[in-house]
């Protein structure tokens, strides 16, 4: 295929938000808030009313996570196949009569059977799978569609707790999940089946990989195993800081109610960032976004190990790392999309993720093992340590090529 061929494949990216894009918006932000975040939210209230403990009710969403991760790279593959469609449609289907189905558990196993059962759904519905759709369908212009997609959906917790607070403290929690079930049916679902089911006739799938200088399968495998190393440090580090920053800044001495506004930060700050980026797409690689990812990963952990009990060293710390924290949901496919090309694009970004979601699961318990050997300054110094040894292995990736990067730039105009 030549370059001509391909630029009267792919049509001219748009830098306003097309009407698919914000379907696929609206339906990760109601997936989030009603399979990923909804536990969390609902967690002290279903302890004190079904008398479980606190690790009793985290063990199902663990055990959510890890059956998402070893999911991920099939999941990739029924969509390199052509079927993400389907996929997430009965992904989607199948977690809104989980939801409807928990509301009515009555012992802690048949809870786990529905959090197993909604683990399968993640790996169908979130992040991954809607990328690999939209990557599959914009090839190297994806980075705009997924930016979109990810200001709104980053949204989803912030919408999901207090929704979830109100309609428990309102009714009960089995309302609750009442409520956000029959928002996947209703909403989800129909928006993602339309919104695929309109960029599969808008933007028919194209294959350029006889561009890509990284499609042997040497270079493959190194390129693949670095972002792979990158992401899962990235990952491991991020998850032990947000899953231990409340004791952590407890245990400095600082009073729940500004450590709450600490950790209130790094949501909006991943918006922020993802701001910053689609500002500035057209000036900066992909390689360099995540370079700049890295580096503030780094930075703000080192900020955090050195802060103390000062609040505003504390604040731009959550702040940088809100921000570039925010970069990676981007960054990530993007980066596979053009160093390792389209081929079986949805099978190696789901592998590269289950990597990084099985160390999203290791992270706390890695925290709190690092916490009783050291204080939680070993863990932030390991943090940070590893988030540097990630930007490390971006930086001994290949840039992509010059034809890919000319590609890309003609397609934005």
């Amino acid at each position: 295929m030549t370059m001509a061929e391909i630029k009267q494949t792919e049509p001219p990216a748009k830098s306003r938000m097309d009407r698919t894009t914000l379907f696929l918006a609206i339906g990760q932000t109601v997936f989030w808030a009603s399979t990923f975040y909804i536990l969390p939210a609902l967690m002290l209230d279903i302890q004190n009313n079904m008398f479980w403990s606190k690790a009793e009710v985290s063990a199902a969403m663990s055990g959510a996570i890890l059956i998402s991760a070893l999911c991920a790279r099939p999941a990739g593959h029924i969509i390199d196949q052509g079927y993400g469609k389907q996929l997430m449609s009965i992904g989607g289907i199948c977690a809104g009569i989980l939801l409807l189905l928990c509301s009515q558990i009555s012992s802690i196993w048949q809870f786990y059977v529905c959090w197993i059962g909604l683990g399968f759904c993640m790996a169908a519905t979130l992040y991954e799978p809607c990328f690999s759709i939209v990557t599959r369908h914009h090839g190297l212009t994806a980075r705009r569609a997924i930016t979109h997609i990810t200001l709104i959906a980053g949204f989803a917790g912030t919408i999901a707790f207090p929704i979830a607070t109100w309609l428990s403290a309102q009714f009960d929690w089995r309302s609750a999940l009442l409520f956000f079930g029959t928002s996947v049916l209703l909403v989800a679902v129909p928006l993602s089946y339309f919104a695929i089911t309109k960029l599969q006739t808008t933007r028919p799938f194209f294959n350029s990989e006889l561009i890509n200088p990284n499609s042997g399968t040497g270079v493959r495998n190194k390129t693949f195993w670095l972002i792979t190393g990158a992401f899962t440090l990235g990952s491991i580090n991020h998850t032990m800081i947000i899953s231990h920053l409340l004791p952590m800044l407890n245990e400095r001495g600082i009073s729940s109610q500004f450590a709450v506004i600490a950790a209130m930060l790094v949501g909006p700050m991943q918006v922020v960032g993802r701001l910053l980026l689609m500002k500035s797409e057209k000036h900066i690689s992909t390689r360099a976004s995540a370079l700049i990812c890295f580096c503030g990963l780094t930075l703000s952990s080192a900020i955090l190990w050195m802060a103390g009990i000062n609040l505003a060293f504390i604040y731009v710390a959550a702040c940088l790392h809100g921000a570039t924290w925010g970069l990676v949901s981007i960054t990530r496919p993007t980066l596979i999309r053009e160093l390792l090309g389209a081929n079986d694009f949805g099978a190696t970004s789901g592998s590269v993720a289950a990597f990084a979601i099985f160390g999203i699961a290791l992270a706390p318990s890695l925290g709190a093992w690092l916490w009783a050997l050291g204080g939680y300054q070993l863990m932030l110094g390991v943090g940070t340590f590893l988030t540097c040894t990630g930007g490390l292995l971006i930086w001994l990736l290949k840039p992509a090529s010059v034809a890919q990067n000319n590609e890309a730039r003609n397609a934005d105009k």
